[in-house]
C-alpha cells in the first residue's frame, strides 16, 4: 500500500527540519565520531521552543511499526510521529 497524498503532504512537513534529509544520507556522518552534546544554548538556536523527546518502546513494537510504515512509502520515525500528530488533533477536535 502506497502513501496517499495527505500522508505524504505530513510526512514532508515532519522531515522539512533541514537537517533529516543530510542525516540519512550520511552527509552529516555515520558514526559517533561525527557526534557530540549540544550545549542548552544551541539546542536553543537550532530547535527555538521546539524540544525532541526519546522514548523506549519494545523492539517487537519497533519492528510492527517499520512495518506498517513500508508499508506507505515511510521511514517508521516518520510513520510514528504522524500518527501521534493524527491522534492529538483528533483528541482536541472531539
Amino acid at each position: 500500500m502506497k502513501a496517499t497524498s495527505k500522508e505524504m503532504q505530513i510526512a514532508e512537513n515532519l522531515l522539512n527540519d533541514g537537517h533529516q534529509d543530510d542525516w540519512e544520507q550520511g552527509r552529516l556522518g555515520k558514526d559517533s565520531k561525527h557526534t557530540r552534546k549540544l550545549s542548552e544554548s544551541e539546542i536553543t538556536k537550532y530547535l527555538g521552543d521546539k524540544r525532541g523527546t526519546s522514548i523506549r518502546l519494545p523492539p517487537a513494537l519497533i519492528d510492527e511499526l517499520k512495518t506498517l510504515a513500508m508499508q506507505k512509502g515511510l521511514n517508521y520515525q516518520t510513520y510514528l510521529r504522524m500518527i501521534l500528530i493524527e491522534h492529538v488533533r483528533s483528541k482536541k477536535t472531539a
